[in-house]
């Protein structure tokens, strides 16, 4: 069964009326439109019919008849049309019935305009219902493929947008299946050695890699989890790491219970915090200390990441940089330019990483 999305791909009809507009959205985005086509239209019949000394007539009867017709259409598009799913033929000859009644009744309405008759209405009135229906169909049709054109732009752009997300989500999985196995098979690695020489720190390393698995299995696969979620998977990656890390990681958590409420992506914060393990606390020689912060401030959700390794660049193996350009092209995807990864050296050592993201552009799952 054909989705909405792909039915308005392949119909155009239903792109112009599938939409959900209000009727005063419609008019408000097509009325410069209609006015700019139906003043083309108003010269270009003066043109023909050299009567330049007539083209304010011209144009009121021109508008009267453009907005008539605007107004009908929004008025049964915005309404009936959005429930009528009847054949393409059926809906066209509705169209077209509204744009003949519109250029009946807009050319009826710009007489109330209108005090005197202009010679060349007098002159062509024989058939200037002809006229104005001709011309109506015309300008209705070239309005038509503009609005179409615009529908299939505002339609790519959202394919061209869902395409470059899910590349950005591929690369995620792909960056996650290099670092899960290679985390893995060091825990288990010191779990390993931990059963024979530790038995209780072995069963605490096991619970914690159970706790990060369940997490990390239940969300890290879905578009968006909770801060909340977030937030637990890193405190057992963390307790993981400070078990194979052993009196060299200290961790600290300052979150606002309000903002661990909010919905927010899959797996955007452990990169960072992995970036602080990698590049700042290993290398330092009596390790360091990672503290996570989630707070709001003001109008923005402020999650920051802080650790007291070697600091940014200082590290003997430099990195690639993928997780860091993993999560800023994941915040640009889903938020555009509102959003921003912060990475800046802390004082006396050690780095600051933030991401910054409009409230209104989070959101609570239903309770």
């Amino acid at each position: 069964m054909k989705t909405h999305l792909q039915a308005q791909a392949t119909d155009p009809l239903l792109a112009f009326d599938g939409t959900h507009d209000t009727v005063v959205d419609f008019l408000r985005r097509r009325v410069p439109m209609v006015m700019a086509i139906n003043t083309v239209i108003a010269l270009l019949i003066a043109l023909v019919l050299r009567s330049w000394d007539e083209v304010i007539p011209n144009l009121v009867i021109s508008y009267c008849i453009g907005l008539c017709i605007l107004a009908l259409v929004a008025s049964v598009r915005c309404t009936v049309m959005q429930r009528f799913r009847g054949s393409l033929p059926l809906r066209f000859a509705i169209y077209v019935v509204l744009i003949v009644a519109g250029a009946i009744g807009g050319e009826l309405l710009s007489k109330l305009f209108l005090h005197r008759q202009s010679p060349t209405y007098m002159m062509h009135e024989g058939y200037i219902w002809l006229v104005a229906v001709v011309f109506s169909l015309v300008a209705a049709s070239i309005a038509l493929f503009i609005n179409f054109s615009w529908v299939r732009l505002a339609q790519s752009k959202r394919d061209v947008e869902r395409a470059e997300r899910a590349a950005i989500e591929a690369q995620l999985r792909a960056l996650q299946a290099q670092i899960e196995p290679h985390f893995l098979f060091n825990t288990l690695a010191n779990l390993d050695a931990l059963i024979a020489t530790d038995a209780g720190m072995a069963r605490c390393l096991l619970g914690n890699l159970i706790r990060y698995l369940r997490a990390a299995l239940t969300h890290a696969r879905s578009e968006t989890a909770t801060l909340h979620t977030e937030v637990e998977l890193l405190k057992a990656y963390l307790a993981i790491m400070g078990l194979r890390l052993p009196n060299r990681l200290t961790t600290e958590f300052d979150c606002d219970p309000e903002c661990l409420r909010l919905k927010f992506p899959a797996m955007l914060l452990q990169p960072l915090v992995e970036n602080a393990i990698t590049h700042g606390i290993e290398p330092a020689c009596d390790g360091g200390a990672i503290r996570v912060s989630v707070r709001c401030e003001g109008d923005k959700l402020m999650v920051s990441v802080d650790d007291t390794g070697v600091g940014l660049g200082n590290a003997h193996t430099a990195g690639t940089g993928a997780g860091i350009q993993n999560v800023r092209a994941r915040l640009q995807s889903l938020f555009g330019s509102a959003a921003r990864l912060v990475l800046e050296p802390r004082t006396p050592r050690g780095t600051h990483a933030a991401i910054e993201v409009p409230l209104n552009l989070l959101s609570r799952p239903a309770a």
